[in-house]
């Protein structure tokens, strides 16, 4: 019965990432205890580079095997592979998660007595997000985003003069990103977003950075051309060591002027 209920769970995940419109080549139950899958995506592509909508999809479906919990799939490792047209392995990756860490994240982000409005949230995106300058060439705003069907997917086009400018303005767009968002989250009646896609491009169309942010799991992919700073990205925390303490030199005590009072030994029987 408990190989039976693996099954149908692995089934409803693959409908899922399905009504995505993610083609999925399969998905193979790895080991039982702890429960690990395989994810194979199939590319369009019959090249050896992945390509944007590739990206996209790996983000999507990395997100529904996390957010599978409130389906009852616990995963606890999963692999996650991209193939081309040829069967040719584009991309691999072992993902290992908590999806109880998942699950409280989640706690306080549902839209309670919210009413999702689509182009309310969008104009109040244009006018407290701060573009660096940048140019603001759509900003678009829909309703459901995979399993969160009461949440909001956010995306952004942003084009620029040049590499140049855009280097100078990337950086301090995406370390305020996340706490831009967030604010409005909590702030606005009317608006949950739970993704964020962003684009930045030159004056010719060229494309120079896609981002996809999950705002509350506070994960993210991304795709760069040549040149594109790397100023922005995430970074661990520097390893904090404590200074050394200094031994404190004990003060110098005149000598004893007699000998020490010797304690006789306890007997015990």
């Amino acid at each position: 019965m408990e190989v039976r209920a693996q099954e149908d769970l692995i089934t409803e995940l693959e409908s899922r990432l399905t009504q995505l419109e993610i083609s999925v080549k399969s998905i193979t139950i790895d080991n039982r205890l702890p429960f690990e899958i395989g994810i194979t995506l199939q590319s369009s592509t019959s090249g050896g580079h992945r390509t944007e909508e590739d990206g996209w999809n790996e983000f999507l479906a990395e997100r529904e095997a996390i957010l599978a919990h409130k389906f009852g799939l616990n995963l606890y490792i999963f692999t996650l592979i991209l193939v081309n047209q040829k069967g040719e392995t584009l991309d691999w990756s072992k993902i290992g998660l908590d999806p109880h860490i998942y699950s409280r994240a989640y706690t306080q982000f549902n839209p309670g007595n919210k009413h999702l409005d689509n182009q309310a949230t969008a104009s109040l995106v244009e006018q407290q997000l701060d573009f660096k300058g940048m140019t603001v060439d759509e900003i678009k705003v829909t309703t459901g985003a995979g399993s969160d069907q009461s949440m909001q997917t956010l995306s952004i086009r942003l084009s620029t003069r040049n590499l140049q400018t855009a280097n100078r303005a990337i950086p301090d767009l995406m370390d305020s990103l996340k706490a831009q968002l967030d604010n409005i989250n909590q702030e606005s009646d009317y608006s949950l977003i739970a993704i964020c896609r962003l684009w930045v491009t030159d004056q010719s169309g060229n494309n120079l950075l896609s981002n996809n942010h999950d705002v509350r799991l506070g994960r993210q992919t991304w795709g760069m051309a040549s040149g594109v700073t790397t100023d922005w990205f995430p970074h661990p925390a520097p390893t904090w060591f404590p200074s050394p303490t200094p031994t404190p030199t004990p003060p110098d005590y005149p000598p004893p002027e007699a000998e020490p009072t010797r304690v006789a030994p306890y007997p015990y029987p």
